[in-house]
């Protein structure tokens, strides 16, 4: 995914697209995580008046262990971002709990 994701942003221009409107984001990621930080990282750059991004992952996932938590977490946290007010909820479901998003 991440390759489609380089060949996409080769054809389109992004350098003028900006999300002007756009204040609270919400993803669920059921499959493979690191194709959505990519999605993350450009949303955070293109949205000045975002308040709050929420990311959970784990539904439909193997269970992360917590280096890999953690990573995702650090990640998430040294972002640039567009909105200095950008809040950053990352939420992971253990498979053995009910979903409550």
């Amino acid at each position: 995914m991440a390759v489609e994701l380089q060949q996409i942003s080769k054809v389109f221009d992004y350098s003028n697209c900006y999300f002007n409107q756009l204040q609270d984001v919400k993803i669920t990621v059921t499959t493979s995580y690191k194709p959505a930080l990519d999605l993350i990282r450009f949303v955070f750059a293109r949205s000045p008046t975002l308040k709050i991004l929420t990311f959970r992952v784990g539904h439909g996932l193997n269970q992360l262990d917590a280096s890999v938590l953690l990573s995702i977490s650090c990640d998430l946290l040294q972002m640039d971002r567009a909105s200095p007010r950008a809040e950053v909820r990352f939420l992971y479901d253990d498979l053995q709990r009910p979903n409550l998003f």
